[in-house]
């Protein structure tokens, strides 16, 4: 076993003395190491590859070691890609500690190494709190997690902690599943502060074992002053939360409250709640590790809503879900709470519960009662829609019953299947009655003549590195500044067949392309003069759209019942954001060349939803040149992939050469559907070749910048003289600029000759 420097422990307690002064600058320190030690990316690598972890818990409490053991035991036989083994502290063999990536989880009075090992721990665990990176924690409910740091007794192997003032607070963030081995092994994060549900500290190491000066977050004092009113405490986090502003959004939420209760014949004297204010869903994510519109956390009283541009106007329903939690208790059935506080909330999605009601009725988008009460529904519905739904639901039965028998049923009301049934010609009468009317707040739509597009990609999972980041943000002004003048943003869900058919899931977990991420993506394209197209896809695991063919029209019925169901949740996120054009899908080759008819209807069911133009992104080939609904469209959209030689060699003249004839079919289709054409993709990797497959992996083709700015070139030479094009979005553009590093085969022209070529083009235009 090799030997700790003897320097480790007297360097680190160094450290931990500048840690614990007060004047200490917080992002000024780390670990001191010595130049033989693996960097943060190595150590994680390290514990990917050995693929086991000894995990080491505290013992000095036995009703919390009994908890941990039963715990640990029960996450390592769910493990499929860890070998665990679980020890106490006073079971763990010396020697093991530091022949393997090790996990020491526990209080400093349960497990004696954190008492042990303080002096060589990159923070100062105490019995009455701990100390990290100059800050002093010292609440019941306050934990640090560390994620592969260099153990002390080897630097080689990687050591994570969880470590908790009080084993009860640990104990239940285990038991309650925020963190699994996912949450453990794979963490973003090489270090985390948490209290209760609330990250107050999170970061990255660099290379040398600091805090990284981009990749760390305090939030601490975030909220050090609040306005309060007679029902709300209200904190501001984050920039462009102007006082003001706050103030005016205090005074609604109080107006709401009087609003909510009176309408309850309750009062709501004794009602009382914590609100934290969020400019962006950015730092909601990172705080509190949800992104979400708002939210309302009745065990702490507690209300979480965005602020920022992007969400004015929309009237947060989340005061009204604490104020019947608060006032009626929890009920029997959940969609009794989330239609009841929809229903409370005047101008909820701007236009108000019924005329989304309305809208889905006319656009053949409501659900049965045994849909909108079924378990599966928060999975595979739209929430928009079941809000929507639960709301109507809720109204339907004041009508009915009056409001004070439906109350008074507000704990007992179960929805079993029996009940739902005989319920269901009457909802539908309902359903049919909603009165229909057109919307206040249409946004304005004006497309440029000419999209100088790009797709944005939301390629970073870690909250800050994706849509509505300041990473994502600094990507789309790098774009602007190019001279493009729109974006597209595409919010994903994902499947494993292609021949039978499955839900689409609407994904809504923070870090990825949830609808709070792609909201703040598109509102910052649009703050810098940008129009957005908003184009969600289904992404296939080994496949891709084309190949989705199913076996039987039963099949297919069903999926297009289940895309349906997922699409129309995007279609009234852009009619909520102002999306300037929607895409109704993505190469679905079998599907729209055997049932056309079936995408008409969907189309017009959409135009119910979003009032903006709709287009379709076709493949090339077959799909795009024999397109059967283009009518219904307002674009029509190709995803060009054409070969434009198959020589391995090709100068820019052939290539040209090659794309003309393709251009000259590609506007005949134009001109025979009378509609506007649009790239909605089109792109070449930075490899060797790029032009005989542009489509394809990378297949081992070396690094080759300059073969890919060639097919720019050509592309943008015979587009330039094409009257018949109205734009081209160029795939594709990442989400934080690191990411071309990690993937140099990539499509992105970004900091490549390519981005040259595509910058002359796009400033060239009009």
């Amino acid at each position: 076993m090799m030997a700790a420097s003897p320097l480790y422990p007297l360097l680190l307690s160094v450290l931990l003395a500048i840690c614990a002064c007060p004047g200490c600058q917080t992002r000024g320190n780390g670990l001191e190491t010595s130049a033989s030690w693996p960097t943060p990316r190595e150590l994680r690598e390290s514990m990917r590859r050995q693929g086991r972890l000894a995990v080491v818990y505290g013992s000095a409490d036995t009703a919390a070691a009994r908890r941990y053991r039963q715990l640990f035991d029960g996450m390592a036989a769910r493990s499929q890609r860890l070998r665990i083994r679980v020890w106490s502290d006073t079971e763990a063999p010396a020697d093991s500690l530091a022949a393997m990536p090790v996990m020491l989880a526990g209080s400093f009075r349960s497990n004696r190494y954190f008492a042990a090992w303080a002096a060589q721990l990159p923070f100062r665990p105490e019995a009455d709190g701990f100390q990290f990176l100059g800050r002093q924690f010292s609440r019941p409910d306050q934990l640090l997690q560390l994620t592969a740091c260099p153990n002390p007794q080897q630097p080689q192997q990687p050591l994570s902690i969880l470590f908790a003032n009080t084993d009860s607070a640990l104990l239940h963030r285990l038991e309650a599943g925020s963190s699994g081995w996912g949450g453990i092994w794979r963490s973003a994060w090489s270090y985390e502060v948490t209290q209760g549900s609330s990250r107050l500290m999170a970061g990255q190491y660099s290379d040398a074992w600091q805090p990284d000066s981009v990749l760390h977050w305090d939030f601490t004092e975030s909220a050090a002053s609040a306005l309060k009113s007679p029902h709300f405490r209200l904190a501001a986090h984050g920039a462009g939360l102007a006082p003001d502003a706050m103030r005016l959004l205090l005074d609604s939420l109080e107006a709401a409250c009087s609003s909510a209760a009176g309408r309850l014949g309750r009062s709501a004297g004794d009602f009382s709640a914590e609100v934290h204010a969020y400019g962006s869903a950015e730092l909601m994510g990172l705080m509190t590790q949800r992104m979400e519109q708002d939210f309302a956390d009745p065990q702490r009283g507690a209300i979480h809503l965005l602020a920022g541009a992007a969400w004015q106007g929309l009237p947060p329903a989340a005061p009204a879900a604490l104020l019947l939690a608060q006032t009626l208790g929890e009920p029997a059935a959940p969609q009794l709470l989330d239609g009841m506080s929809v229903w409370l909330t005047p101008g909820w999605l701007r236009e108000g519960w019924a005329y989304w009601a309305a809208r889905l009725a006319v656009s053949h988008n409501t659900l049965t009662l045994e849909e909108l009460f079924s378990e599966a529904a928060a999975q595979t519905e739209s929430p928009y829609v079941l809000s929507a739904m639960a709301a109507a639901f809720c109204d339907w039965q004041i009508r009915e019953q009056g409001q004070e028998v439906f109350l008074a049923g507000w704990k007992s009301w179960q929805p079993d299947p029996d009940k739902l049934g005989s319920l269901e010609p009457g909802w539908q009468r309902y359903l049919a009655g909603l009165e229909v009317r057109e919307p206040r707040h249409t946004p304005p739509r004006s497309l440029p003549a000419w999209h100088k597009g790009m797709t944005l990609a939301h390629e970073g999972y870690a909250i800050y590195n994706g849509y509505g980041s300041g990473m994502s943000a600094h990507m789309t002004a790098e774009f602007r500044q190019l001279g493009g003048n729109a974006l597209a943003i595409v919010p994903y869900s994902g499947s494993r067949n292609v021949r039978t058919p499955e839900a689409f899931r609407i994904f809504n977990g923070a870090g990825g392309e949830n609808d709070a991420a792609v909201a703040d993506a598109m509102m910052q394209a649009r703050q810098m003069g940008m129009r957005v197209l908003l184009k969600p896809q289904i992404w296939f695991s080994g496949a891709w759209p084309g190949d989705v063919d199913m076996q039987s029209e039963a099949d297919w019925q069903a999926f297009f019942a289940h895309y349906r169901r997922w699409i129309r949740h995007y279609a009234i996120l852009g009619e909520l954001h102002g999306a300037d054009l929607f895409c109704a899908g993505v190469e679905f080759v079998h599907a729209t060349r055997k049932h056309p008819a079936a995408w008409a209807q969907l189309i017009r069911d959409l135009r119910l939803l979003y009032t903006g133009p709709i287009t379709y992104a076709a493949n090339w080939g077959e799909e795009f040149e024999q397109l059967a609904f283009a009518a219904e469209l307002d674009y029509v959209g190709i995803n060009c992939y054409y070969p434009l030689s198959m020589q391995d060699s090709a100068s820019l003249e052939e290539l040209k050469a090659g794309f003309r004839p393709i251009a000259e079919r590609i506007a005949a289709k134009a001109a025979q559907t009378g509609k506007p054409l649009l790239f909605t993709e089109i792109g070449f990797r930075s490899v060797s070749t790029p032009w005989k497959n542009p489509h394809a992996e990378a297949q081992g083709r070396a690094v080759n910048q300059a073969h890919q700015a060639r097919c720019y070139q050509a592309v943008c030479e015979v587009l330039r003289d094409a009257p018949w094009c109205r734009g081209t979005y160029w795939w594709k553009w990442p989400s934080y600029a690191a990411y071309v590093d990690e993937d140099p085969e990539c499509f992105t022209p970004y900091s490549k000759p390519a981005q040259e070529v595509l910058q002359r083009f796009y400033q060239g235009l009009p």
